[in-house]
């Protein structure tokens, strides 16, 4: 009997920043794998019971990304996306930086993203197709917001002015965290989009370029263009802003 083929399962491309994440990670190393988007909307909104149920075909945590896959002839499922980002780097390394510090650097940062950041991420959910002015009364009514946008700014201008004190780093150099894409900028990729969409002030200009370069970057806009075309809508991930 043939192994079925492996499977990432997803959520609402326009929302889901973790989707997004994994899916950079598979795309970008062209993992051979069917994408399974499961989508939500505001009758079947995040933590509701309706989209519990859709979740569960993601796996048992009930959350996305997952991947299904074969491995010596058991089936497994992946979940978190730095699971998903180790696994697939057994068979792609270029996934992380080829130089051992590089490397060490980026998986710290990128166990940041997952672990920190909360205020930021919590209080604006990744919206692709939103575009809100910069709401200043919400921003400072928020703690810890700023304390996290100054930090992501500083991991954004270290890396590239790490960069480019590098001679080997600056022959690669595609404009990212590690001078070519690897892992470390797909985890950041929601946070980016975050900062675009709501307007919020980046005034560094390493940072803004690197923000600019990696919304751009190809694969991510083939997720961009994807996601506009969907016209769901979670509640759950719009921003009610106060008016000024």
């Amino acid at each position: 009997m043939a192994t079925p083929p492996s499977a990432l399962y997803i959520l609402n491309r326009n929302y889901s920043s973790w989707s997004l994440r994994a899916w950079l990670a598979v795309r970008f190393v062209n993992y051979p794998c069917e994408v399974k988007c499961l989508y939500l909307d505001q009758d079947r909104d995040l933590f509701s019971p309706q989209a519990n149920e859709i979740l569960k075909q993601a796996g048992p945590t009930g959350k996305v990304p997952t991947i299904h896959t074969y491995l010596d002839g058991e089936k497994i499922i992946i979940h978190e996306s730095l699971a998903i980002v180790e696994f697939l780097a057994e068979d792609y390394p270029q996934l992380w930086p080829s130089g051992k510090a590089d490397r060490a650097l980026a998986r710290a940062i990128s166990a940041e993203m997952a672990s920190s950041f909360g205020s930021l991420r919590n209080n604006y959910p990744m919206n692709i197709r939103a575009h809100y002015p910069f709401v200043k009364s919400y921003y400072e009514a928020t703690p810890g917001i700023a304390r996290d946008l100054a930090r992501i700014t500083s991991i954004f201008v270290t890396c590239r002015e790490r960069v480019q004190k590098r001679d080997d780093l600056k022959k690669i150099d595609e404009g990212f965290l590690f001078g070519a894409f690897t892992a470390a900028d797909a985890m950041y990729a929601p946070v980016c989009f975050r900062i675009k969409s709501m307007s919020l002030p980046i005034s560094d200009p390493v940072a803004k370029e690197y923000i600019e370069t990696l919304c751009n970057y190809g694969i991510v806009q083939e997720w961009v263009k994807e996601a506009l075309k969907e016209t769901q809508i979670l509640p759950s991930d719009e921003v009610q802003f106060p008016s000024e």
